[in-house]
């Protein structure tokens, strides 16, 4: 969690219920996208790129301000 901004697991729970999202359970294909992911020395945040892993392995998108994120846009 980010205790600096605020968040706690209450808070994102309660975030996560407010918008209708429900958890992905994180899987084998996640973990063999998360192994394929190119590495950049800006960017090594293990939970966020389990997340572009996820999102990529399941065809979803993700909405974030980060704009490291950017660099897994070749990726699908």
């Amino acid at each position: 969690m980010k205790p600096a901004l605020g968040l706690t697991p209450g808070t994102v729970e309660d975030g996560i219920r407010a918008i209708g999202a429900s958890l992905l359970p994180i899987q084998f294909p996640h973990i063999q996208e998360y192994s394929r992911l190119p590495q950049y020395p800006d960017h090594r945040d293990p939970f966020d790129r389990m997340l572009i892993a996820q999102a990529l392995s399941e065809g979803l998108a993700v909405m974030t301000a980060d704009t490291r994120f950017e660099h897994y846009s070749a990726c699908t």
